[in-house]
């Protein structure tokens, strides 16, 4: 009775020590080396492991019955079970605790992640935003050469327009004095031929008075000879 009751003294302490000293294990893990685990194949390899254990338990209970120290063998069986039951469980709760952590660590990941989008899209909508600013920058300098270029070729055009007006000006103005120079001859020439019209007709005028005032010999006597000249 005594040593049942010490045996079960065993069982309860043994997986609180074990508890403890697995989570501080388990904490001393290197986080590369928690990310390198398989939980479910580590799972699967532990159950394994359990029912090899028990199926050992139970063929050595059987052997027992055939020995001298039946209890003794029993409780030897037992206690070796219990052992590696509770190795088994220890690796449990090391493999439950480091499926915690990958899974924090992989909502960590997750987070760093999508922070780390959220700063290459917010990186890459302030890099846009230059390249707009940039943009916007040469096409207002674009803007202001193409309008002093405008504003320079405006102006050359109404040099260009106010010196042919002023050409034309010049020009109206000369054929205005030419007319003026071609009429003056013209006046003159009208001018002198009238002068010499009137000379022409003064010196015919003279010349029909100067008949006029010279007398006329008589009309010859007939039979009487005629006097030359």
């Amino acid at each position: 009775m005594i040593r049942s009751i010490f045996f079960a003294c065993i069982f309860l302490l043994v997986p609180l020590f074990t508890l403890a000293q697995t989570q501080a294990e388990s904490t001393s893990l290197d986080p590369q080396i928690i990310k390198g685990i398989d939980v479910t194949q580590e799972r699967k390899k532990l159950e394994q492991q359990k029912m090899h254990t028990n199926d050992l338990f139970k063929n050595e209970t059987k052997i027992c019955y055939s020995k001298f120290a039946v209890n003794d063998c029993k409780a030897t069986a037992k206690q070796k079970n219990i052992t590696t039951l509770n190795e088994i469980r220890r690796q449990e709760i090391i493999l439950n605790d480091i499926e915690r952590k990958k899974k924090a660590g992989d909502a960590i990941d997750r987070y760093e992640e999508i922070m780390s989008f959220e700063k290459a899209l917010e990186n890459e909508k302030n890099r846009q935003k230059l390249l707009d600013a940039q943009y916007e920058r040469e096409q207002n300098l674009k803007k202001k050469q193409e309008d002093a270029e405008k504003k320079k070729q405006d102006e050359s055009s109404n040099i260009q327009n106010k010196n042919a007006q002023i050409k034309s000006v010049q020009d109206k103005e000369a054929n205005q004095d030419q007319k003026i120079n071609n009429a003056g001859s013209e006046r003159s020439k009208y001018e002198k031929k009238l002068l010499d019209a009137q000379e022409h007709k003064k010196s015919v005028l003279d010349r029909n008075a100067s008949r006029r005032d010279t007398p006329s010999d008589p009309l010859p006597i007939p039979g009487q000879p005629t006097k030359s000249p």
